[in-house]
């Protein structure tokens, strides 16, 4: 779809507490690892840009495949 079109970007922010749903709280107290700080939330609010600490490009985007259980 969108494969070659734009350039590729991450944002990491900070997202206030309260801007998240209660099971997203849940889900993080449940599976927080602080070994493994890959996480990433969906959030239906608007984020003010005081809240992006960083971004950046990855040169590399790995496809997701699907794999099919027989």
């Amino acid at each position: 779809m969108l494969t070659n079109t734009g350039i590729p970007t991450i944002f990491v922010c900070d997202i206030p507490i309260d801007l998240l749903p209660q099971w997203q709280i849940n889900q993080i107290s449940e599976h927080y690892n602080p070994r493994n700080s890959n996480l990433a939330l969906w959030i239906s609010e608007v984020l003010k840009p005081e809240h992006i600490v960083t971004h950046e490009h990855p040169s590399n985007i790995f496809k997701r495949t699907c794999a099919k259980v027989a």
